[in-house]
C-alpha cells in the first residue's frame, strides 16, 4: 500500500471503482468476490465483527481480515465500537463493521412524462443532486444519446464522488426483462422498444447498472423510506394521468416476476370492452384512470377538476356528480386490491400518484368496499395508507 496519503487515497477509490465494475461481470476475482459479499452481509443484516461475518459467509478470519482493511481504506464500511464479550464478559472485545451509509450512493435514471430525470441519492434515502432535461421529440436512438449524455453530466457533477457511488438504477415506464438488461416496452419515449439500457449505460459509464420498473422501485422507496416503513409486505398502486400501475415489496426486495415485469395491476380484468392504451380490452386501468374517471364527471355535468384530489374535494363539497364518480371509481379499485390482497395477504396498502392525492375520502371509501371484495382474516389488521415521498419515491429506491 502506499505511504503517500493522496496516493493511497487515490489507490483505494481505484479499488473501490473496480469492485463496483465487477458486480456484474460474469466472472469476478476471489477478492473482489469477497467484498462484495462481506458488503452485501453488512447491508443486509448490519453491523457485525468479523467472527461474526466468519460463521455467517463460511470465510477463514484471515480473509476477512484482509477484507475488512480494505473496505475501511475504501471507505464502504467504518467501524461502529465494539461487540459485548459473549458468555460471562471475558475476552477479548471485537470491533464491529457497519456500511458508511450517508458517504455512499447511487445514480437514478428516469425517463417519463416528457422529461430524463438524473438523481443523486445516498443510500440513506436523502437526494442530494438532481437534474431534469427535456425528452419531447427524441425517439429511438436520439432518446438513448439523451440518456447517456445526461448520465454522464450527472456523474461529473455528482457531489458525492464517482468512485462512492455503487451504481446506476434505471427507473423504465413499462415493461423490462432484468435478465437482459433491457426495456421491453416503454410508454415513452416513442420507439423504444427492447432497448439494451444496462449495456449502453454500462459501456458508457463503466458502472454497474441495473433496470427496474418504475412502479417497482416507488414501492420500494416507500417501503423502505415513506409510508410503508415497518411494514414487512407493501403492496404499492398508484395512478398517473391515464395510468395505473403498481409494485409488491417482501422483505425490503421487489417481488418482480420471471422477467422483472411484475406488478401491472393496471391490467387486472375488471369486465366490460373498454379499451385500453395496452391493446386489450376491460383492464382496470381502462375503468379507474384518473383521465377516465374525470372524463365521465365532466360527461354527467361536473365542472373543470384536473386531478382526483379536485374530484374527491368536490364530493365532500356535496356535489352529486363528483360522489358518484368518486364512489363508483373507488369500488372499482376495492375490487382489483381485494383480489390482489387475498393473494398476496400484504401488511400494508400504499396508494401513490394521484390515489394519495384523493386522500382520507378515498381511503374511507375503500374501506367500505374491501369488506365485500377481500376476506375479513384479509383484511383485518391490514393498513390502508397514502404516499408519502410523491416524487422523490423513484430515486430512493
Amino acid at each position: 500500500m502506499p505511504r503517500d496519503p493522496a496516493r493511497r487515497d487515490a489507490t483505494a477509490r481505484s479499488s473501490l471503482a473496480a469492485d463496483n465494475r465487477s458486480a456484474t461481470s460474469a466472472r469476478i476475482p476471489k477478492g473482489i468476490a469477497n467484498r462484495l459479499l462481506v458488503r452485501s452481509m453488512l447491508y443486509a443484516q448490519g453491523p457485525a465483527s468479523r467472527i461474526e461475518l466468519g460463521k455467517r459467509s463460511g470465510l477463514p478470519l484471515s480473509t476477512l481480515t484482509t477484507v475488512g482493511s480494505a473496505l475501511l481504506r475504501q471507505g464502504v464500511v467504518r467501524e461502529a465500537g465494539e461487540a459485548k464479550p459473549s458468555g460471562r464478559g471475558r475476552g477479548r472485545r471485537r470491533s464491529l463493521l457497519e456500511i458508511d451509509r450517508a458517504g455512499l450512493g447511487a445514480l437514478s435514471m428516469s425517463y417519463a412524462r416528457g422529461t430524463i430525470t438524473a438523481t443523486i441519492c445516498d443510500i440513506l434515502g436523502t437526494i442530494r443532486w438532481t437534474k431534469s432535461w427535456p425528452l419531447a421529440g427524441r425517439a429511438g436512438a436520439q432518446a438513448e444519446r439523451a440518456l447517456v449524455e445526461s448520465a454522464l453530466t450527472a456523474l461529473a457533477d455528482s457531489p458525492i464522488p464517482r468512485t462512492r457511488l455503487l451504481g446506476i438504477g434505471v427507473a423504465d415506464p413499462g415493461l423490462i426483462d432484468r435478465r437482459t438488461g433491457r426495456s421491453i416496452r416503454a410508454v415513452e419515449p416513442t420507439g423504444f422498444e427492447n432497448v439494451p439500457v444496462v449495456s449502453i449505460l454500462a459501456e458508457a459509464t463503466r458502472m454497474p447498472v441495473f433496470i427496474e420498473r418504475a412502479d417497482g422501485l416507488e414501492a420500494l422507496g416507500e417501503a423502505m423510506f415513506g409510508a410503508g416503513i415497518g411494514a414487512r409486505g407493501v403492496l404499492f398502486v398508484s395512478a398517473v394521468a391515464n395510468g395505473i400501475g403498481g409494485g409488491l415489496v417482501q422483505s425490503g426486495e421487489v417481488v418482480a416476476g420471471r422477467d422483472g415485469a411484475a406488478g401491472e395491476i393496471g391490467h387486472v380484468h375488471v369486465g366490460g370492452d373498454l379499451l385500453c392504451g395496452c391493446g386489450l380490452h376491460g383492464c382496470f386501468e381502462a375503468h379507474a384512470s384518473p383521465r377516465r374517471l374525470l372524463e365521465r364527471y365532466r360527461a354527467a355535468g361536473g365542472g373543470r377538476v384536473s386531478d382526483l384530489g379536485g374530484l374527491a374535494r368536490e364530493a365532500a363539497a356535496g356535489d352529486v356528480h363528483a360522489r358518484s364518480c368518486h364512489h363508483d371509481g373507488a369500488e372499482i379499485i376495492a375490487r382489483v386490491l381485494g383480489g390482489a390482497i387475498n393473494l398476496l395477504n400484504p401488511d400494508c396498502v400504499v396508494l401513490g400518484g394521484q390515489f394519495a392525492d384523493a386522500g382520507p375520502q378515498l381511503i374511507g371509501r375503500l374501506q367500505v368496499h374491501l369488506e365485500r371484495y377481500a376476506l375479513p382474516e384479509m383484511v383485518r389488521g391490514l393498513s390502508l395508507r397514502s404516499a408519502t415521498l410523491g416524487d422523490r419515491a423513484v430515486a430512493a429506491g
